[in-house]
């Protein structure tokens, strides 16, 4: 039995290097690498012994180069790693050499030349401007996917909650619709502080403007001449017509007149009133922020006064229309006690609108319930519409944001605004669980809006419905519609999802290899999307299988290029490598035999027993008599005939 081994042993041994020497003797070989740099671009050389038919693959931060039945001579040194290079792998199948150069940035253009009187081949590398981040290649490149010990520094393992159920994710996961409807700017009907004494003929223009009638006023201020009117009166004209057009959406032409109006001249509480509506009307001519830095001037005029109420809501909605809603809640929750009274209904609805802006959506129901059995939300504030909907929704109130967004969807002038209120208005229908209905209504949706954002929605809701089932038709329906909805979409998160969902889609239906293309493309374009983590977690489940698939097919080359491309998948999957004895096997067909000597030890070290590491040692002991390493040869040679005699 020991001698048949050993005879075995080195007549395989012996049979291979004797192929190899073979092999090599009749192929044209790659003699010698050198490179030289200048300030912008890198040259390098690759001498042959003849010269060999080639071609050239850029990708990024690799190239790759293939030589026709090429081989690499016994003495060629690789280039050593530097400023430019991160590494050079080399690889060789029964037809080609494949030489990849890892870079460390993206080179701006690459030129390359045959010379045939040196066998030679040049290539030219010319650089971009360098850029202060870290190379988007990894230093150290291995073709074993080994584990290292866990540490603040390592990446963290890949994990989903859709990992092995991953039809569950066209039904449970969707990118949250939020109406783009404009935050409110309140005209809060004001008191007569400073008008006390007024004239009959201003005190019917008060109560014009009082009964909500801004028309009316600015007839009635027409009617009042000029000449009967003292300086005071005149005044006094100015500022109230000031108002009715704030009032009667003229904001530029009201703002003119408050700019000119001489308001040293007015008693203290009607300056008290022009700084508002000043304030107010640059508001509602988009100067927010110019609005804003006179309220520190504003509230030591107004002080404790009646106009400071009206002031302070103004405040609260400069900061929602600026997007803080927390800065918002502050100013309405101060001096919760002191407020006027025909302040107090619009105050509690804007706080309960700023509660959903702010995640509270739940302490904003009772206010909305309580106005829904009463008179019901105004319906001229379509914001606070739109809150209350999305707070039922949220609250999974299915019925009551299913009216609410119906109802919005009437009110809106823009078509665009209504199907997006429209659709989730089925939605909320679809998951109350009245599923045939809402699809119903999702391709009405698309046949009366299209082309909107609603309509987008829509449609892709009725691919999740379908592809959730995993039938093969939805499955066929959604490979083809994918694509044409990608392109139309214009929102980041949703064509995210879009592409995220065409990968899965392609993956349940057996196309492995074009999802992890579009997969990877997701990886490459869309670094912070918050379907990244889903995205790594599908990849790296994909991954093993095919590369598997590929080794046993004979796709060796394509089987390294995979792993060289997404090793660091592999390494943060699961930790189970199914593949490995394939892929030591890839290694040495491929010539890469350092290579294989890494993955047949790392079998010997993780394998469960002896009895499983005795297809080991054999392959092993032969790559490293390939590689002339004869004393690891030897040792390997006596561990075998020690274990297994």
């Amino acid at each position: 039995m020991f001698l048949r081994r050993i005879i075995y042993l080195l007549s395989w041994t012996l049979l291979f290097g004797v192929t190899q020497q073979a092999m090599a003797a009749t192929a044209p070989l790659l003699d010698r690498m050198t490179k030289k740099d200048s300030l912008t671009s890198s040259r390098i050389m690759l001498e042959f012994s003849a010269l060999p038919e080639y071609r050239v693959v850029p990708s990024g931060q690799r190239i790759d180069l293939f030589f026709s039945n090429a081989s690499v001579a016994p003495t060629l040194h690789l280039l050593a790693e530097d400023d430019k290079i991160v590494k050079i792998l080399l690889a060789r199948s029964q037809k080609e050499l494949m030489v990849s150069l890892l870079l460390r940035q993206v080179p701006a253009n690459l030129t390359y030349t045959a010379i045939a009187s040196k066998a030679t081949i040049e290539l030219e590398i010319f650089w971009e401007k360098a850029s202060g981040s870290r190379p988007a290649i990894a230093f150290r490149i291995s073709g074993l996917p080994s584990r290292q010990t866990r540490t603040s520094s390592t990446l963290p393992l890949i994990k989903s909650d859709y990992s092995g159920q991953w039809r569950n994710f066209f039904n449970e996961y969707q990118t949250p619709l939020l109406l783009d409807v404009t935050p409110p700017v309140s005209l809060p009907i004001l008191p007569h502080v400073g008008f006390e004494q007024a004239s009959t003929p201003f005190a019917a223009v008060l109560k014009s403007l009082e009964d909500g009638d801004p028309k009316e006023a600015l007839t009635r201020l027409q009617e009042i001449a000029d000449d009967v009117l003292s300086q005071t009166g005149l005044l006094h004209k100015q500022l109230l017509l000031a108002e009715a057009l704030l009032r009667s959406d003229s904001a530029e032409q009201s703002l003119a007149i408050l700019e000119s109006l001489p308001q040293q001249q007015l008693s203290v509480a009607l300056q008290q009133r022009a700084g508002y509506l000043h304030n107010l009307a640059q508001t509602l001519t988009d100067e927010p922020y110019g609005a804003m830095a006179r309220h520190a001037e504003l509230e030591k005029l107004l002080a404790n006064g009646p106009y400071r109420y009206p002031l302070q809501l103004l405040q609260a909605e400069i900061a929602l229309i600026n997007g803080d809603g927390e800065l918002a809640l502050k100013n309405l929750l101060w001096q919760n006690s002191s407020w006027p009274k025909q302040l107090r209904a619009l105050r509690q609805l804007r706080i309960a609108d700023l509660q959903v802006e702010t995640g509270q959506s739940r302490e904003a129901l009772a206010h909305y319930q309580k106005l829904m059995t009463g008179g019901g939300l105004p319906k001229d504030q379509h914001f606070s519409l739109q809150q209350a909907a999305r707070a039922f929704y949220e609250s999974r109130q299915w019925d009551q944001a299913h009216i609410l967004y119906q109802r919005l969807s009437i009110l809106l002038q823009d078509p665009d605004s209504r199907s997006q209120a429209l659709f989730l208005s089925n939605l909320a229908t679809y998951l109350k669980g009245n599923q045939d209905q809402a699809m119903l209504q999702f391709r009405l949706l698309r046949e009366d809006f299209p082309g909107t954002r609603g309509e987008r929605r829509a449609w892709l809701k009725t691919l999740d419905h379908g592809l959730a089932t995993g039938e093969e038709r939805h499955l066929l329906q959604g490979r083809r519609d994918y694509p044409v909805l990608i392109s139309l979409i214009k929102d980041r998160e949703l064509r995210e999802e879009a592409i995220f969902k065409l990968g899965l889609t392609l993956y349940l239906h057996g196309e492995s290899q074009r999802a992890i293309e579009v997969l990877g493309d997701f990886q490459r374009n869309f670094a912070s999307s918050p379907l990244r983590r889903e995205t790594e977690a599908l990849m790296a489940e994909i991954l093993q299988p095919e590369m598997e698939k590929l080794i046993t097919q004979g796709d060796d080359l394509q089987a390294v290029v995979l792993l060289e491309k997404h090793r660091d998948l592999l390494i943060r999957g699961d930790g189970i490598w199914p593949f490995l004895p394939q892929l030591a096997k890839a290694f040495t067909r491929l010539g890469l035999f350092d290579r294989g000597c890494r993955v047949y030890l790392y079998l010997l070290d993780h394998a469960k027993n002896e009895d499983d590491a005795e297809k080991f040692y054999l392959p092993l002991t032969s790559l490293y008599y390939d590689r002339d390493e004869y004393a690891l040869t030897e040792k390997y040679s006596k561990a075998y005939l020690q274990k297994y005699p």
